[in-house]
């Protein structure tokens, strides 16, 4: 699925996605809004990524 707008495009996640959710999920700025735990891994990353396309 692709919505897309002039400024917005919301798209199914993607495998290739993975490193982008590491980064995202790795930011001390992010972090402070998640529940503790290690920074992400790139492994946790792509597990993240393969639960999101199975919904």
């Amino acid at each position: 699925m692709r919505l897309e707008t002039e400024r917005l495009v919301i798209r199914s996640v993607t495998p290739d996605d993975a490193p982008d959710f590491q980064r995202l999920y790795s930011d001390p700025e992010v972090r402070r809004f998640l529940p503790p735990g290690p920074p992400a891994t790139l492994e946790s990353a792509r597990a993240l990524v393969e639960r999101r396309t199975q919904i």
